[in-house]
């Protein structure tokens, strides 16, 4: 099998159609335009309900292949035209599984199809008898990657006559959703590809008959070996295999009789965003995602794979949010998203996991880190390393994006590279200075109201998030909000998260410490300094200052082992860093200046902080430990 190749699974549905007389007809007419004798055509099949027996697509070739097939199988109307809606999870075509009893081209071929390839991936296959596995490489293949479609032959006369696939690829990209005549020819001496009767590719390096594997399977609308079956995520029409190769005019012909149907738009819907997960509950958890078009909203999950149970949405939209309620605590869980499109063509996303919440008595792990906008190359990194922690929360301090105002910001830096940690768990945003009165953050973000300030307990601590973007003085809101939340708190542990850090050694956190005097951290944030130690607050989480510090702990303005609260400002989540301030600050425990991320795992009576860079390392730890 070629390396690299993507097991993601996606699928599409739609509602049955039935096929109207014009439809009968055009396909009559599709059937008496096949060029070349009878002889030559060696399998013919039309994937609609007309030509379905059972499970089985009748072959029109006079080799009666027919072709058995297996999975949920739908139908979509194009036009006057009736055509099989593949899944790619469930839905698969064989003509057979022992190919020794198979009528299959031999010193010369043509196989074509009328395909629309819905989602793209490194190898994908549409009709083909195929091994490619490791040099083990026979048989020949119609099919597609990331971007093009490719032609694969291996032939006696190539390499040592033990076989060689020519991986032959069109010149020309395909748009996901769109229909395309696809051909690939084979004389004995060059192959070549056509997309929509144009010529797009040649080769001589095979030469010779068809060198077939021993074994093998047949498949339609998947890429199938021994080491690999890639369903197809799309749509067919039509597959013919040809005993020899059809000249260039007849491939041009080909495409011509249907070539109203290349101009048909995109109709799958896909996913942009997502899933990703929020507001994580013992018993609950919102999942997330968004489709590039207005579509259903539906989850489903349960404790097995595939996920047994489905909670469904009314109405169409872009951004969905479904809340799971009701489910196992302290348990893994399987789910996967599915949207349909007004047509009813259906995209899903893989199947994923999550854990619901912690209880009181539990250990748990959360990761923390800050300010990971315009760098999402360096972020991305930085949420693979913190997902093979395996933590049950992520607390993001914000500055996610560069400008908050804007959409596409919060897919390109913050969706798509958190993408692989925020399938598995759940992510906590402190408001950032781009995010402030941004509607983007509300529509991405689902949070306890109002969202921009909020708590949650997990496992036996207490996290409330703050926006300090905003007023923090004693007469306001979030400042009299906090003093009740920490109040009634019952937690062991009590975190604090916020973006901008109430004690710094920044270079340019509140005047440039180069040239200037400094306070030390933002002026607004050291406002709620007495709430912290009012109550009890262990740590203290920031960002904004795009390096690392942490603090002795502090209570009333001096370092106190004992009761002091630790402020820790971890703002290198990606953008690049910044200077320290020359003079050590009389707070500062550890300070450092590059990208990272921080790990915390609570168990009963014991905090461990560990802090690491960007390649791995490990540069700070801290132990607290409650009596």
């Amino acid at each position: 099998m070629p390396g690299g190749m993507d097991s993601t699974n996606t699928s599409s549905r739609t509602v049955r159609g039935i096929p109207t007389s014009a439809a009968l007809l055009a396909l009559a007419a599709l059937a008496a335009s096949c060029r070349g004798s009878p002889e030559d055509l060696l399998g013919h099949w039309r994937f609609d309900q007309a030509h379905l027996a059972g499970q089985k697509f009748k072959d029109l070739s006079r080799s009666r292949q027919d072709a058995a097939a297996t999975g949920r199988l739908r139908f979509v109307q194009e036009g006057a035209i009736q055509a099989l809606s593949l899944d790619g999870s469930t839905t698969a075509i064989s003509v057979t599984e022992d190919i020794s009893k198979a009528v299959l081209p031999r010193a010369g071929m043509t196989v074509e199809a009328w395909v629309a390839v819905a989602t793209p991936r490194e190898y994908g296959g549409i009709c083909g008898v195929v091994q490619d596995n490791g040099n083990f490489e026979k048989g020949w293949i119609l099919g597609y990657d990331a971007s093009r479609f490719y032609f694969a032959l291996a032939s006696e006369g190539a390499d040592d006559g033990d076989g060689r696939l020519t991986y032959l690829k069109a010149s020309s990209s395909y748009d996901p959703g769109r229909w395309y005549h696809v051909a690939g020819t084979y004389d004995g001496e060059e192959m070549r590809i056509y997309v929509d009767g144009r010529l797009e590719g040649s080769s001589r390096e095979q030469s010779g008959s068809i060198l077939y594997p021993p074994r093998a399977q047949w498949q339609i609308g998947a890429y199938r070996d021994d080491d690999a079956f890639l369903r197809l995520h799309g749509m067919l029409l039509e597959v013919r295999i040809f005993g020899r190769a059809l000249d260039e005019g007849d491939v041009e012909d080909d495409f011509k009789d249907l070539k109203s149907l290349s101009r048909a738009a995109s109709v799958y819907p896909r996913i942009i965003a997502g899933p990703y997960l929020q507001d994580l509950r013992p018993m609950g958890v919102t999942v997330m995602w968004e489709t590039n078009v207005p579509c259903s909203s539906a989850v489903e999950f349960g404790l097995n794979a595939p996920p047994p149970e489905r909670k469904a949405l009314e109405g169409l939209r872009t951004i969905h949010e479904v809340p799971l309620m009701g489910l196992k605590e302290e348990t893994l869980h399987f789910y996967r998203v599915l949207s349909a499109n007004e047509r009813g063509l259906e995209i899903s996303s893989g199947t994923f996991t999550f854990q619901t919440a912690a209880l009181p008595g539990t250990p748990f792990a959360f990761v923390v880190l800050g300010d990971s906008r315009a760098f999402p190359e360096r972020f991305e990194t930085l949420c693979r390393l913190a997902w093979a922690e395996m933590p049950n929360l992520f607390l993001n301090l914000g500055d996610v994006v560069s400008d908050g105002r804007q959409k596409d910001p919060w897919i390109a830096e913050f969706l798509k590279p958190a993408a692989e940690l925020m399938h598995h768990v759940p992510a906590y945003l402190a408001i950032g200075s781009p995010e402030e009165g941004s509607k983007w953050y509300y529509e991405y973000v689902s949070c306890p109201k109002p969202e921009n300030r909020y708590s949650f307990d997990h496992g036996d601590a207490h996290f409330a998030i703050i926006d300090s973007s905003q007023d923090l003085s004693p007469q306001g809101e979030q400042y009299q909000w906090l003093d009740r939340d920490l109040g009634s708190a019952k937690g062991r542990w009590k975190f604090v998260a916020l973006h901008h850090p109430p004690y710094s050694s920044g270079e340019n956190e509140s005047g440039d410490k180069a040239w200037e005097p400094s306070r030390r951290g933002d002026p607004n944030a050291r406002k709620l300094v007495p709430l912290f130690e009012k109550h009890g607050v262990d740590v203290v989480w920031a960002g904004h200052i795009h390096d690392y510090e942490r603090s002795w702990p502090i209570r009333e303005g001096k370092v106190q082992p004992a009761g002091g609260v630790v402020y820790i400002q971890t703002g290198g989540g990606g953008v690049g860093v910044e200077n320290l301030a020359p003079g050590r600050s009389w707070f500062t425990a550890k300070i450092h200046r590059g990208s990272q991320y921080c790990l915390a795992t609570v168990q009963g009576g014991t905090l461990r902080i560990t802090a690491y860079g960007i390649d791995g390392g490990m540069f700070d730890f801290l132990e607290i430990v409650k009596p």
